[in-house]
């Protein structure tokens, strides 16, 4: 079994044990997430720009709404697993009962998405994507804190591939529309928590008497200050999809939110990373050499970000020009900027490990609600002036605000470094290649290519020497 805590007892060099995780689960997340970028191809392809964009608008909903209905207990199974004082029945059981008690919390909230005019149609639809979503979000954070990355990845896989079947059976069988996007999720996300529940034998860890009361409240004195942070960053991923709907049009942001699609080519990277980063965060948190390992770690990180988000931008038209359907071919014009916002987006993500592992959760609320006032404001500002280009810079500034103030809290927890010098150098050239992109300047491919090989060339040496750390016998 492959786990964080064995490897250290084991000896084993911590960069080669992080990478080792990494790829594990970058086999499932890269594989999955690949599938589902070139699925945009599929349902684009069927569903119209204003069905488009009340499904999107729905699965938004339902996706601020997770959090809470799980009440956060995901994280803090994670967090308590990894101290190893406590069982595995003691935890998912009792994670589980929280999970129950807030879907049926999330009964109450059946009256407020009928006054919402982009869930009122879709209210049972609504409600079984947050039950199969959240479920799902359980069983995958259980069976990782148990080390069982090579399953964790596995299910990513089949889980796209179920899901590939759902939008065949409801775009080109069913002809379901919007309604078909959103059940098609639904029936992926209970496949793969009922592979989960038989796979990892999750099922026989539920034994609700084995629940204490003191975990519990542990628990969740851990996961509550993270509700409101996980509302709040839906806020600035979501609050501009909702605002160009209603002051630009339904058109536009159909436009928008497959846009949003085409910075998944770089939160691959980032949501690879951050599963097997969040749990050496965690145990080499009171390590000796703590600090050097989370300002190596970052160097390395930041550098191969700045790299994918260079490249995405360098592809950006032809990729949208025979990935996505042409009805879609202007969405390129809103991606150059929400690149930079994925970007500074996997940075805060990376320091919200910091603060977990420090169990000061209270921070992501702080940063989160910053990030989210930001985001309202620039949007009541710029939508109706500029449209879904004023949504994408507001979601660039809220996240690029939220890093900077996260960069210098978290290095008061853990003093690891950051190379303020190279992150200029590589937002000044992002900057660039977004100008490039908006104004469609002469000689645009050159451009996009020659800034592309710099940000290639400057960050390379961070990637080596971390290379060589990984290489290294201990």
């Amino acid at each position: 079994m492959l786990t964080i805590a064995s490897c250290l007892r084991g000896g084993m060099n911590k960069y080669k044990n992080l990478t080792r995780s990494t790829i594990v689960l970058s086999i499932g997340t890269f594989g999955s997430k690949l599938i589902s970028f070139f699925l945009v191809s599929l349902y684009t392809a069927y569903l119209s720009a204003a069905e488009s964009s009340a499904a999107d608008l729905v699965t938004k909903t339902a996706n601020l709404i997770i959090p809470l209905a799980i009440v956060g207990i995901d994280e803090a199974i994670v967090r308590f697993r990894l101290e190893g004082k406590y069982s595995k029945q003691e935890l998912y059981s009792a994670g589980l009962r929280v999970m129950l008690a807030g879907y049926l919390g999330c009964l109450a909230l059946f009256p407020f998405f009928n006054w919402l005019p982009d869930t009122k149609d879709f209210l049972l639809e609504t409600y079984l994507f947050i039950f199969a979503a959240g479920f799902r979000v359980l069983n995958q954070q259980f069976i990782r804190s148990r080390g069982l990355l090579r399953l964790f990845a596995l299910d990513g896989i089949l889980t796209a591939f179920n899901l590939l079947i759902a939008y065949v059976v409801a775009f080109v069988v069913l002809d379901a529309g919007s309604k078909g996007y959103i059940l098609a999720n639904v029936a992926a996300d209970i496949c793969s928590s009922v592979f989960l529940m038989a796979a990892a034998g999750n099922f026989r860890c539920i034994n609700f008497k084995s629940i204490s009361k003191g975990l519990t409240k542990k628990m969740l004195k851990y996961a509550l200050p993270l509700l409101p942070a996980y509302l709040l960053w839906g806020i600035v991923s979501s609050s501009d999809a909702f605002m160009v709907k209603y002051i630009v049009g339904e058109e536009e942001n159909g436009l928008y939110s497959v846009a949003y699609k085409i910075p998944m080519l770089i939160s691959f990277v980032s949501a690879v990373f951050y599963q097997a980063w969040h749990l050496s965060a965690i145990t080499e948190f009171k390590s000796n050499g703590a600090e050097k390992f989370y300002t190596n770690v970052f160097g390395a990180y930041s550098s191969v970000m700045y790299v994918g988000a260079a490249g995405v931008l360098a592809v950006l038209i032809p990729v949208t020009k025979y990935v996505i359907d042409a009805e879609y071919f202007d969405s390129y014009r809103y991606a150059p900027m929400l690149v930079i916002a994925v970007l500074m987006s996997s940075m805060c993500q990376f320091m919200s490990s910091i603060y977990a592992a420090a169990k000061k959760t209270k921070n992501s609320l702080y940063t989160s609600a910053l990030a989210a006032g930001t985001n309202i404001l620039l949007n009541c500002i710029l939508i109706p002036k500029f449209g879904a280009q004023g949504a994408a810079f507001a979601t660039m500034m809220s996240y690029f605000v939220c890093f900077i103030v996260r960069a210098a809290n978290t290095r008061r927890i853990v003093a690891y470094k950051i190379n303020y010098g190279r992150f200029l150098f590589n937002l000044a050239a992002l900057s660039a290649m977004c100008t490039a992109l908006i104004a469609d300047m002469e000689y645009l491919p050159v451009i996009l290519i020659l800034t592309f090989a710099l940000v290639l060339v400057f960050n390379l040496s961070e990637v080596l020497k971390m290379a060589r750390k990984i290489m290294a016998r201990q």
